[in-house]
């Protein structure tokens, strides 16, 4: 069995970048379970009216309509990232939700659209969600979620995280033997949800809905890379605490690939326990 290098790796960028001050608002209290802490559908633009900054200055992203792209009704925008041009561009999201206390959480959701072509490459050439980074870095530290690209209809999907060989990676592949594959073309909402157990430790649970909102996936058959389920090796993640304040989404490389190649991604939300549908 071979293993996969952490996605924690920090690397340098060679050119100077375009970087913005993180913002630093948070709440210093504790919400309610369920509680929406923040939330963005990009229907002020790339920034969202001020609830993201960007680094990078590359102009790979771009606030488009949704219609047509089978995302939920009443969302009228999503972030598009054109990827295939090893360019780097992010929008992020620093402290603005808090710190959960012992024994609490933050769960995340989001909308994915996989629109990449008939791409031949790495298993993942990028990952372009994970938590917030170094300045300078092209690497999230903590975690990530992958979106590979495939010759065919599928594209492989992983969530990375720093715990060691084989929880470093989750997919969706009922075997435990290999990358699971999800579909093109079709919208997922993805959720995921860390609960705080230690100083920089914590639990981890993920759910992956299909476009009607049927669950497709959770923590019985979403399974560690070699391993096991997600439900029988849940605890002792570790994630450095200020990690789970933020969150960055766009481009850090990966592959090069000739034509034009989209991600799109749609209703982000942060919230005391699962968030749900937009």
């Amino acid at each position: 069995m071979r293993r996969i290098a952490l996605v924690g790796l920090v690397l340098t960028l060679a050119r100077p970048l375009v970087a913005q001050a993180p913002n630093t608002t948070s709440s210093t209290t504790s919400p309610p379970g369920g509680l929406t802490l923040f939330s963005s559908d990009w229907s002020n633009g790339v920034l969202d009216g001020g609830k993201w900054t960007r680094w990078g200055g590359n102009p790979v992203i771009a606030v488009v309509p949704a219609t047509g792209l089978a995302f939920p009704a009443t969302m009228a925008n999503v972030l598009r990232v054109r990827i295939g041009t090893q360019d780097f561009d992010w929008v992020q999201a620093d402290g603005q939700w808090s710190l959960p206390a012992m024994g609490e959480s933050r769960a995340y959701r989001i909308y994915l659209r996989n629109a990449v072509g008939a791409v031949s490459g790495n298993w993942a050439p990028t990952h372009p969600l994970e938590s917030k980074g170094t300045d300078g870095s092209i690497s999230g530290n903590s975690y990530a979620m992958h979106v590979g690209s495939d010759v065919g209809n599928t594209f492989a999907w992983t969530f990375a995280t720093a715990a060691p060989f084989p929880r470093n990676y989750f997919t969706v592949n009922p075997t435990a033997s290999d990358i699971g594959r999800l579909t093109k073309g079709t919208t997922y909402r993805m959720e995921w949800k860390w609960t705080r157990t230690g100083a920089g430790v914590y639990t981890l649970d993920l759910r992956i809905y299909g476009p009607t909102g049927t669950l497709l996936y959770d923590a019985s058959s979403i399974r560690a890379w070699g391993g096991g389920s997600l439900a029988s090796a849940a605890t002792g993640f570790p994630v450095a605490d200020w990690a789970i304040t933020g969150i960055r989404i766009g481009l850090n490389g990966g592959f090069a690939a000739s034509g034009t190649h989209y991600v799109y991604w749609g209703g982000f939300a942060v919230c005391a326990d699962w968030c749900g549908a937009y």
